[in-house]
């Protein structure tokens, strides 16, 4: 037996394979040494062997291009005696034959059967990925190398003609190394996995990558999908997503798996749903996310504002009506002005409901000044209740802490000017008062009859109590207290 290299040209690229045959005569076989004697032309009654054997000569690797060779299949973890096996082109046909074990399926059919795949369906995850390479956004060849993406595209897809090859060569029995060391990318979401994860999510809550991933029209269901765990990781669909990204290493696939999404992720803080402590959150608007530590405490600072503010917007509503009731008293203005109507009779004695609804002479600015005032107030709380929801520990207690500060600062502000208000307020007078005109010398002096004395101020009294009791204002000072 002779062992020999045969440097051949195979689909436009040059290969190298070990080639082991019985030697039957000196014009079949190649030396391993090229300067070992030749046979003389002579010797041999077959020209055309001689000739073909020249132009393999031409063809044999020099010595130094031998030791390369020998080399990388050493460094690929190919021993001598399976270096010395023989490859043919018909093991993707019989892959369970000895001699296919280091057999290395071409890179241009490779590339073929890729084309086909992903021309016919393109929004195949692995497409997906093969395209990430392409553009430079993944580079581990443990992902982007041809032969894992067309076994990871036939893992998917093992039923389309792109894959007749790769599932013969790779099948049942397979010697075919090449199959083993090329692997498929290890919990790659298939393509209906990952369509029907992305339906699922977007009708429970409706997302930014929604928009781009609909059941008519979604041509990359693996990038929305990572997009959409990236943005909000606690969903029950993500956990496929997460099981495919600790598989190979966040790292190896940081462009699915970092905070890019595939590139359709928002960019923003996932939204978690449970109370947790991190500088980075969203807050209110997109613009608004704080960063560093500095950013996150002017966030709280704000926040804690919003209380305050919302509880100061509250009191002052409640000042100005207390002094809007104490305008209305020096104009002599009566509360029950209202337009002339004949009395009602019982049991109807209350006023239209329309007429008690209606605001008469200021009170229509003074209503639109407070209806500002209010929508305010409620914008605040509204504001601090999606903050709150953020379920962020910080800026939750900001929330409470602002509602804490505003009653501490605003409580007692109402009483006070309720007071101060009473003192400048002019004693009130009835028109029905009729007090003797000899009423403070009896009340002064002290009169016997107690009878005569409340006789005297009846009428006076009785409509001060009426109007104290509807204003919550003093008695007439015409009026003495009872004994």
């Amino acid at each position: 037996l002779s062992q020999g290299l045969l440097w051949q040209g195979r689909g436009g690229a040059d290969q190298v394979q070990m080639l082991t045959q019985p030697a039957e005569g000196p014009q079949q076989g190649l030396q391993l040494d090229s300067t070992q004697e030749q046979p003389h032309p002579q010797q041999t009654e077959q020209p055309a062997a001689l000739e073909q054997q020249e132009q393999q000569q031409q063809q044999q690797p020099s010595a130094e291009q031998q030791l390369q060779i020998r080399r990388q299949l050493m460094d690929n973890g190919v021993s001598p005696t399976q270096a010395a096996a023989p490859a043919p082109d018909t093991c993707p046909d019989t892959p369970t034959a000895p001699e296919c074990a280091t057999y290395k399926y071409p890179a241009e059919r490779v590339q073929q059967d890729l084309d086909a795949l992903c021309s016919a369906m393109p929004d195949m995850p692995g497409c997906s990925v093969r395209n990430a390479c392409q553009a430079h956004e993944l580079t581990d060849e443990r992902v982007c190398n041809g032969m894992v993406l067309l076994a990871t595209l036939c893992e998917d897809m093992p039923s389309m003609s792109g894959c007749r090859t790769y599932d013969t060569m790779c099948g049942k029995g397979s010697v075919i190394q090449e199959c083993s060391t090329h692997a498929p990318i290890r919990r790659m979401p298939s393509w209906s996995e990952s369509r029907q994860a992305m339906f699922d999510m977007c009708e429970d809550h409706p997302m930014q990558q929604c928009a781009s991933c609909t059941k008519t029209h979604c041509p990359d269901p693996l990038a929305s999908l990572s997009g959409a765990c990236i943005d909000m990781p606690d969903m029950p669909e993500c956990a496929m997503f997460d099981r495919w990204c600790q598989a190979n290493g966040e790292g190896r696939l940081a462009y699915y798996c970092g905070e890019d999404g595939g590139g359709s992720s928002s960019g923003l803080p996932s939204m978690l749903m449970y109370f947790h402590r991190r500088v980075s959150e969203t807050v209110l608007w997109r613009s608004w996310v704080p960063k560093t530590y500095a950013e996150y405490a002017g966030t709280v600072a704000v926040v804690i504002l919003f209380g305050i503010a919302s509880i100061g917007v509250k009191t002052c509503v409640t000042m100005l009506s207390m002094w809007w009731k104490v305008q209305a008293s020096y104009e002599h203005m009566p509360l029950n002005s209202f337009p002339s109507s004949p009395p009602p009779s019982p049991p109807f004695a209350a006023p239209p409901l329309l007429l008690c609804w209606m605001p008469h002479g200021p009170q229509w600015w003074q209503n639109a000044i407070k209806s500002v005032l209010m929508g305010i107030s409620i914008l605040l709380d509204y504001w601090n209740m999606l903050i709150a929801m953020t379920f962020n520990v910080g800026l939750f207690c900001a929330v409470i802490l602002g509602y804490v500060l505003g009653v501490f600062f605003f409580a007692s502000f109402p009483e006070n000017y309720a007071m101060h208000l009473q003192m400048m307020t002019p004693p009130k007078t009835s028109v029905d008062c009729e007090c003797p005109s000899n009423m403070d010398k009896v009340v002064k002096e002290g009169a016997e009859d107690t009878q005569a004395l409340k006789t005297a101020g009846k009428s006076c009294c009785k409509a001060s109590q009426q109007e104290e009791s509807m204003e919550g204002f003093a008695a007439p000072a015409c009026c003495p207290e009872m004994p």
